[in-house]
């Protein structure tokens, strides 16, 4: 390479690099982030075997005070968090009983505080149910072939004081 082809190079990728971050922030912005799918495949959720599919997802479960039970994807719990992000921030603060124990008291009230939103009732407690269901190859359709209950978490309890 000669020195016109080295600079021509350098001028290229200086045009190129900042279009293609800007081209990621618009559809981020407007859609949702294209990185964790297309660049880290291990971020997926979705597990593929011989006979079929495993999909693993989390459920917020909000416990009313009169016993009822409001039911949210941690998306429509987090609505803040970027789609891509979601799984992530999920299995990174709310997969384990330690990760959960490690909140402070602010941490737990802005949760309280923020289940409440979406019920005009008291909330009595947040749990984190993480689920897997079963797809079998043959038939991909929206009815998973079997769901199980891989883990619950109690994440917060009225009775735990944080009124």
């Amino acid at each position: 390479m000669n020195k016109h082809q080295v600079k021509n190079l350098f001028i290229f990728f200086l045009i190129f690099l900042p279009l293609q971050y800007a081209m990621v922030g618009v559809i981020g912005d407007k859609i949702s982030e294209p990185w964790p799918a297309f660049v880290f495949p291990g971020f997926k959720n979705v597990y593929v075997y011989e006979d079929g599919y495993e999909l693993s997802n989390a459920v917020v479960e909000i416990h009313l005070q009169n016993s009822e039970i409001i039911e949210l994807s941690p998306k429509e719990f987090f609505p803040e968090i970027p789609p891509s992000q979601i799984s992530g921030f999920m299995r990174t603060h709310f997969s384990g009983r330690e990760k959960i124990n490690s909140f402070d008291i602010e941490t737990d009230e802005w949760l309280l505080n923020h289940a409440g939103q979406f019920t005009s009732q008291d909330v009595n407690e947040i749990h984190i149910v993480w689920l897997k269901k079963y797809y079998s190859k043959p038939r991909i359709m929206s009815v998973p072939d079997s769901t199980f209950t891989d883990n619950r978490f109690e994440l917060l309890s009225r009775s735990n004081d944080y009124e």
